[in-house]
């Protein structure tokens, strides 16, 4: 069985087929954004590892680096995307640096913990 939609251009189609995606993602991250700041303790242990410890520096500048390496990543895979892009960029090899030293600071910093 064929179906033709001769009233309807592909790139209509595609331009509905965005919104609707652009709109589930929308709900789904308010959904999980919701359920992680209102409904629990979904960021207990996020930065110390025992109640009332405190902020751990190793602990927090593993967050700052890897959230910042993120934001980094999507605006460059942004903007490759705005020159015509078909693929995502590579990852900067300075990136990778910084989040592998970063990396090294919290297990340097997880394993002081462990034999002190």
């Amino acid at each position: 069985m064929v179906v033709a939609f001769a009233d309807v251009a592909l790139p209509e189609v595609a331009r509905f087929a965005r919104v609707g995606l652009e709109i589930w993602l929308f709900g789904l991250a308010l959904i999980v954004g919701w359920r992680l700041l209102v409904e629990g303790d979904a960021f207990r242990g996020l930065l110390a590892s025992r109640i009332g410890a405190g902020i751990e520096p190793d602990r927090l500048q593993l967050l700052v680096a890897s959230v910042s390496g993120a934001i980094v990543y999507a605006a460059s895979a942004v903007q490759a995307v705005q020159q015509g892009a078909s693929r995502m960029p590579d990852v900067p090899d300075a990136l990778i640096t910084v989040l592998a030293t970063s990396q090294a600071i919290y297990l340097a910093g997880k394993i002081s913990r462990r034999h002190s």
